[in-house]
């Protein structure tokens, strides 16, 4: 028999428990899911979803154009993306956008609101040269709207800037 490891219980009764605990945690194993990619393709007409959890990669137009989505930086229109979040639950929103060339970009989000005039209720801005880029916001339940873009007035002719977003609830 071998020496108690607690006042009543055996070396081999301790390690018999350890055992059973580590069979069991071997049995529901922790899973992380990676998230999902999507490309889009813009100019389809609506605002594309951006799916939580599900990464979208899409080539920003650097030239304001007719055909193409733009927002307006200051008074002047940049190109842009827009893209609307089903928020299923209250929490805070997450969307990070990841870019490979320092660029001058933003991210916007926004709410429609009756109450409030204009019909827009601002939620957060963020710019900066550096990727990525990441705004985080306290949000309701409900549609939330985003604009990715450049930060740059009119655009800049002819240049392509692949976009990678994803969107998250805390």
């Amino acid at each position: 028999m071998g020496k108690p490891v607690a006042p009543g219980i055996s070396a081999a009764t301790a390690f018999l428990a350890v055992l059973l605990l580590c069979c069991a945690a071997c049995q529901n194993p922790t899973t992380y899911t990676q998230p999902t990619t999507q490309s889009i393709q813009l100019g389809q007409g609506g605002d594309p979803k951006l799916v939580l959890g599900q990464i979208v990669n899409v080539t920003l137009d650097g030239t304001v154009s007719g055909l193409g989505g733009y927002c307006e930086v200051g008074n002047d229109p940049a190109p842009c993306v827009h893209f609307s979040i089903d928020v299923p639950q209250a929490g805070t929103l997450s969307v990070r956008m990841d870019f490979e060339q320092p660029q001058s970009m933003f991210l916007y989000l926004y709410v429609l609101d009756p109450l409030v005039p204009g019909g827009v209720r601002d939620l957060a801005t963020v710019d900066s040269f550096q990727s990525p880029l990441v705004v985080r916001q306290v949000v309701e339940r409900g549609m939330v709207y985003l604009h990715a873009g450049l930060n740059v007035g009119w655009g800049v002719r002819g240049l392509k800037i692949p976009l990678q977003l994803l969107a998250t609830l805390e």
